[in-house]
């Protein structure tokens, strides 16, 4: 009797758990797919950038049609440069620009982790995909998106849409500093807060930056990766809302920045700082990234400092 429950139970927990694995299964394969199909850079795209999440969030490709965004979110530096040679890789013989980026959250990079540029390249690649999972490649999204989002959130219609019409899903939390403190289930303008003042408290704790850092090591073998496949190499630093940079050590911020230029000028590429660039409250999503809207204000202000800054690289013509 106990047997026969027993394999009952078992048959039953077999069916969601086979739907789940044929799910994961399925969502992964396309994962892989986008993941590769996602290198091929179109003619016409000499700026490519390969960054994280604030990247990703405010650099609008809609608006500078030269852009290549291969942001991903999470991105450690180290995860960056693998991405980067695989970008280099798949595209040889490119002329054009490479934006590094360098934001604050960065500075918090753990030097105690065997960095994933040692290990091998089968281990390298997995995680590469695990981290690209999610990235809104696909018609639905991920699943731990998706649930996020219809639970939670209640974005239905967004589902909907990007389901029935295939169009890329890339979901925005409702939650912002000015939002409703009801949106979906969850109080979203709390939730910023303490997530701002989490990652503040993060930045705050860490030494200032240092050019014999494993950070700062990392950048530069970016910036050589890239001059080594043809390409001019471009430090930059993605803006973070004026509430959050009040939340963080100006002292810091300032090595940040100070230290950052140094390292450039040593790689022999420009420094576009834009932390502190003035952009409404209702730009922002939430501490660190961009909203839709101040994606498209901020990646015009952008293009212009890009391009005079592009005229003095070229020099007179």
């Amino acid at each position: 009797m106990i047997r026969y429950f027993i394999f009952r139970v078992l048959t039953l927990l077999s069916i969601p758990a086979s739907i789940a694995l044929a799910w994961i299964a399925f969502v992964v394969t396309l994962d892989l797919r986008s993941y590769r199909s996602s290198l091929g850079v179109p003619e016409g795209r000499d700026v490519w950038v390969c960054g994280d999440s604030q990247s990703r969030d405010g650099l609008d490709p809609s608006i500078f049609g030269r852009l290549h965004n291969f942001s991903t979110a999470a991105a450690a530096v180290d995860q960056n440069l693998l991405r980067l040679r695989d970008l280099l890789a798949a595209n040889p013989g490119r002329r054009g620009y490479v934006l590094i980026d360098v934001t604050p959250v960065q500075l918090g990079f753990d030097e105690r982790e065997v960095p994933l540029s040692e290990c091998g390249p089968e281990r390298v690649h997995a995680l590469l995909h695990f981290y690209h999972f999610g990235e809104g490649s696909r018609p639905i999204g991920s699943v731990v998106r998706l649930v996020r989002d219809v639970l939670i959130v209640r974005k239905f219609t967004e589902v909907r849409k990007s389901v029935f019409k295939g169009r890329a899903y890339m979901s925005q939390l409702v939650g912002c500093f000015f939002s409703p403190p009801t949106a979906g289930f969850i109080d979203h303008r709390e939730k910023c807060f303490r997530d701002m003042r989490g990652k503040a408290d993060a930045f705050n704790a860490n030494a200032p930056f240092s050019e014999d850092s494993r950070l700062a090591e990392v950048l530069r073998e970016e910036a050589e990766e890239v001059r080594r496949a043809g390409m001019t190499p471009v430090f930059m630093s993605t803006p973070v809302s004026p509430a959050f940079m009040a939340e963080l050590d100006s002292k810091l911020v300032f090595s940040l920045t100070n230290g950052i230029e140094r390292l450039a000028t040593s790689c022999g590429a420009p420094y576009i700082n834009c932390i502190s660039e003035d952009l409404p409250v209702e730009c922002w999503h939430d501490a660190n990234h961009l909203n839709a809207s101040g994606a498209k204000l901020f990646t015009a202000r952008f293009m212009s400092k890009f391009m005079e800054l592009e005229s003095i690289i070229r020099g007179p013509q």
